[in-house]
This record gives structure tokens, sequence and C-alpha cells, in this order.
């Protein structure tokens, strides 16, 4: 193996990327089956095609046929013939880990996804969110942890005026670039709702900004904001909201739509006060074979009852406990695997209401997307 892509694997690449952004499974299955055969056979491809080309092929059966035995079968015979041609490498170790977590070995997947390491920068570029996969033993460890103790620099409470609070968390960048949409949004299918915007790492003006920017609601905001000079800033800015939730909870003692700000109401907010003690967004459709590809980040609905404040803790301690553990070390999708891990403690222990609030239960029709 080379680590240089021939001319034919570029092409073959890009008519991937092309087919895999359409949201076409098939073609990716008919293009890359042939050719990954052909190399498990021959022994010929370079490193970077192997990668990626048996990651995309491996996660496009999954996404189009399903996980069911015959086709984690069939995965496993890849991994097995890829093993017999070239060893143990990051591809193979990638499904082997998948394959544990389908059947739900939990601490084998969680090793094997770890293992995987820096050398997930040859596979798929989401396969990134190897690294943060969540095993039982930091679950456990980390529940009881609260160890990184941040406290906001500013907090402006305006006191909760409607039935429920969105909150949202995000730094200059993201508020400058996707608020306006946002916040027209809130104002016009929320106006039963409270808002909560946590900024990280404020510019001197942005505080002036959103108080512009947000003049019909003004009276509806609180505003905090803490600093942060540790490592990994751009994960902390995913994990914030975790963080905060249950000081959010606590200062409201209302029910709490958590959500990115780069999202927007398409219709009225609706009855997430009632139901479950807390609401995940679970994928439904696409490839979710993988931990951090199964519960979506988007959007988290919390109620206040002492199930729901119970809930908010685990996934602070989660993120809390991720960062402690493995800040620094360019983690991705680690908040996708704090709200997975998160999730299926709170499914599998079974006295907290859980909602799944993907599709039409989405509160308010949110829709994501830096389009907006």
């Amino acid at each position: 193996m080379t680590s240089i892509l021939t001319e034919a694997e570029t092409l073959t690449l890009q008519q991937v990327r092309y087919f895999a952004r359409a949201d076409q499974v098939r073609p990716v299955i008919d293009i890359l089956g042939p050719q990954i055969d052909a190399a498990l056979a021959n022994g010929r491809g370079s490193r970077p095609f192997l990668g990626t080309s048996f990651d995309v092929l491996c996660r496009a059966i999954l996404s189009a046929e399903g996980s069911d035995e015959p086709n984690r079968v069939r995965i496993a015979d890849l991994c097995a013939r890829s093993e017999d041609r070239f060893g143990a490498q990051p591809w193979s170790i990638l499904y082997r880990a998948c394959l544990a977590h389908l059947t739900g070995d939990r601490d084998a997947a969680a090793a094997l996804y770890q293992a995987v390491g820096s050398e997930a920068d040859i596979l798929w570029p989401s396969s990134v969110g190897s690294r943060s996969v969540i095993g039982s033993g930091d679950l456990a460890a980390w529940r009881t942890a609260d160890s990184l103790k941040i406290t906001p620099a500013r907090i402006e409470h305006r006191g909760a005026t409607g039935t429920s609070v969105l909150f949202v968390a995000c730094d200059g960048i993201y508020l400058r670039a996707f608020a306006p949409a946002y916040l027209q949004s809130v104002a016009t299918w929320a106006p039963e709702a409270s808002l909560h915007v946590h900024l990280v790492d404020p510019a001197a003006d942005d505080l002036a900004w959103i108080e512009s920017a947000a003049r019909d609601l003004w009276s509806r905001i609180s505003i905090s904001s803490e600093v942060y000079a540790g490592p990994d800033r751009r994960t902390w800015y995913a994990m914030t909201r975790f963080v905060r939730l249950p000081q959010i909870l606590d200062m409201y003692d209302r029910p709490v739509l958590v959500s990115d700000i780069d999202a927007a109401l398409t219709r009225p907010l609706g009855g997430f006060a009632t139901g479950g003690d807390i609401g995940f967004r679970i994928k439904r459709a696409g490839f979710r074979a993988h931990p951090w590809q199964t519960v979506q980040a988007g959007a988290l609905t919390v109620r206040p009852t002492p199930d729901g404040i119970a809930s908010a803790q685990l996934l602070k301690r989660l993120a809390v406990g991720m960062f402690d553990a493995r800040g620094g070390r360019g983690l991705w999708f680690a908040d996708q695997n704090v709200l997975f891990s998160g999730w299926r403690a709170l499914v599998e222990e079974g006295h907290v209401l859980v909602d799944d609030i993907s599709g039409q239960a989405l509160p308010g029709g949110l829709v994501f997307g830096k389009a907006l």
C-alpha cells in the first residue's frame, strides 16, 4: 500500500462523495463493492483509498440494507478478508467496533473505537467521532465527576415570563451569523417562551449587538456568558449547553428546549412541556450504526422534574468527564457521543421517561443548517 492516491482512485472518490452528499446509497455500493473486492483479492490500492472506500462501503451497506445479522456477517467477512490481506488497519478496527456496538458489547466497542485513534484521519471524515466514544467504565466514573467547575462570568436573568424556555449557547461568530434568523423564528412562533442565550468568550460589543438584533424579544431574553481558556475551545463550545443545562433548569424551573443557534422554528412551539422527563432527537434515516450518528445533537428537551433534573446532571457530568479525560485531543462529535451514552444509560435504567423528539415530534418544527 502507498500513501498516494492514484488518478483513478481520486476520480472514484469524487464520484462516491457526489452520491454520498446526495444521499444516494445504492450507487455507492455499486461503485465500491467491486473495487473493494478486487483490492482484497489482489492487495492493490493506496492506504487513503482503502481507508475511505472500505468505510463508505460498510456505511452504505448498513444504511441501505440495515444492521440485521446477514449484513453484520457481510461486514465481518469484509473485515476478515481485509485483515488477511493487510493486517489490522483502522478501517477494519472501526467496523469490528461497529459490529460490537450493534450487538450491544459496549466495552469492546469503545476500546476498538478508541484504538482507531489518529488513524481515523484516513477514513470517511465523520469517523473521527470514534475518538470520543464513551465506554461503561467511563460512564460509571464520569457520572459522579464534577471537577471542571467554571462559573459564568455574567448572568443577566430577567425572570421567566413564559411557560417554557429556549436555550442556546454559542460564541460570538455563530451569534452574528445565525441569531437573526433564529430570533425572528422565536418572535414569530414562540410568543409564550422565554429565551436564554449563553455566550462563550463574547467580544466586547456582542451583548450590545444582540440587544439591538433582538429588540422585539428583549423583554423575554436572559443572557449569560463565560470566558473559557482551557484546551480544545471548539469542542468546549459544543459541550457548554450540557454543562450549563442544570443551571438553566434551576434558574427557570420550567421546561427547556436546548437547540443549536443555526436553527429556526417553523411552526408553533407545541406542547413539549408535557410528556417525558427528557427528549432526545433519535436519527431516523440514513446511516446510524455508530454511536455518534444515532442521537442527533441539534435539539434536546428537559422538564424540571426530579428525573429530568437528574438526567441533565448526567449529561453535564459526561461532558465534564469527557473534557477532563480527553480535552485538547482534537475531539469531534463529542456532543453526539455524550448524548448517545446518556440516552442509552437512561433507557436501560428504565425509571426516567425518555421521549423521542425526532421527526414530527420535534418541538416547533425546528429545522437546522447553516443555510438559514
